[in-house]
């Protein structure tokens, strides 16, 4: 990445310009500028409140 385009993308994310990620939709968008605060998380039940972890399709839990 050049430093322009790395520029463009800090000031995208602070003025909060360009690909904002929908804190519902998985996976997340790495391109995106700006991701979910922890307070925009969804409420996963079960979980700690604004846990900051989710399940992907391929994750397993192996005894």
């Amino acid at each position: 990445m050049s430093p322009t385009e790395r520029l463009g993308n800090v000031f995208d994310a602070l003025t909060g310009r360009g690909a904002t990620q929908n804190p519902n939709e998985l996976p997340w968008n790495p391109d995106a500028s700006r991701f979910p605060s922890r307070k925009e998380l969804p409420k996963i039940p079960g979980a700690p409140n604004q846990a900051a972890w989710v399940w992907g399709k391929d994750d397993q839990v192996l005894p």
